[in-house]
């Protein structure tokens, strides 16, 4: 190895420890507010967010646990008519309306015709 690629080397090694010294330091700095701040450091935030987790967790369980199959045929059956009844009152507006729109077209066809 020529000795420009050898001090090459040396200064990607010192930029390495520089900067994990610098992000020891950000640590240390961190934990320190950490206990000044009442907190228990690593471990006392790891076991904090274990419980947190937890719990969130628990709670999610509990509102998104799916039903029983018969329940759940239960609901879909119900929501399938539902659909087929508003399609179906849907249609008969619709039917009406047209029904409606073409007496109204002809009474003004037959007065246009009567003028």
């Amino acid at each position: 190895m020529s000795k420009r690629g050898e001090r090459e080397d040396e200064m990607d090694a010192e930029d390495r420890n520089s900067r994990a010294r610098a992000f020891a330091a950000e640590r240390d700095e961190w934990e320190d507010e950490m206990d000044a701040e009442g907190g228990s450091g690593k471990a006392g935030t790891f076991v904090a967010g274990l419980i947190l987790g937890g719990l969130v967790g628990a709670g999610l369980a509990l509102l998104l646990a799916p039903q029983s199959g018969a329940d759940t045929r239960r609901s879909l059956a119900r929501r399938a008519r539902r659909l087929a009844d508003d399609a179906r009152d849907r249609y008969e507006e619709a039917r009406h309306r047209i029904h409606r729109a073409r007496q109204q077209r002809q009474k003004l066809k037959d007065e246009a015709s009567a003028e």
